[in-house]
């Protein structure tokens, strides 16, 4: 039996297996896409239709020449049983009712899934390495400068202001706390509404402050609905 692992929605699985009798390959007879059953998550009911099964190199038997060899193939973009294939699934596939050997036999040739291993995964990794959507994002931290030299830190800076646009839109006003931190570093600590989109971009101003009003500062920040 394989373990061929996770797959998109809408794939097409193939799957290669073998038939021996004491260690020595051999032949197999009476292979028909009827002889495919697909079971679900553990349910005892398999999928209902034989749409979208296929035998590869014509029968399936003997594949390439190579006895003992054979294949199949499932389209997992055939809807016919409404729903069977569908993502967060753990699948068997069984062959019923073949004949090796003079004896007819029933073998799970595979189990795979759809979109049940990888994404999660993917998901955990993301919202690691990312910030959540619609969640508080405290400790932004910028560097304002001087306009007047663009390099000299700005301390005490008066009049400042925050705002950012959302996924695109017009800028808005900003709903979390802005604070100096000393040296011309500030911190603004975004609430879950700043935070609520994909792709969200701050902007940071100021009137005035010490040697003078520093340039604007930009922040992109992505979430992992952004990605």
């Amino acid at each position: 039996m394989l373990n061929l692992g996770d797959f998109a929605t809408g794939a097409t699985v193939r799957i290669p297996f073998h038939t021996t009798s004491n260690g020595v390959p051999v032949t197999m007879t009476g292979l028909a896409v009827t002889d495919i059953e697909i079971y679900k998550d553990g349910s005892v009911t398999q999928r209902s239709s034989d749409s979208g099964y296929a035998l590869l190199d014509t029968d399936g038997i003997d594949f390439d020449g190579v006895t003992g060899l054979h294949g199949i193939e499932v389209d997992l973009s055939d809807d016919t049983d409404v729903g069977f294939f569908a993502a967060g699934s753990d699948y068997w596939v069984l062959l019923n009712a073949i004949t090796v050997s003079g004896s007819s036999i029933t073998i799970i040739v595979a189990i795979f899934s759809i979109v049940n291993r990888a994404a999660p995964i993917a998901t955990a990794i993301r919202d690691v390495l990312l910030p959540v959507q619609n969640e508080a994002f405290p400790n932004m931290q910028i560097l304002f400068v001087a306009a007047s030299d663009h390099v000299t830190p700005v301390t005490s800076a008066s009049g400042s202001a925050v705002t950012r646009s959302i996924d695109g839109a017009a800028f808005g006003a900003g709903t979390g706390t802005f604070a100096e931190i000393g040296n011309g570093l500030y911190q603004y600590d975004a609430s879950a509404a700043d935070m609520n989109g994909g792709v969200i971009t701050f902007r940071f101003t100021a009137t005035g402050g010490t040697p003078g009003a520093p340039d604007d500062k930009f922040i992109t920040v992505y979430t992992g609905a952004g990605v």
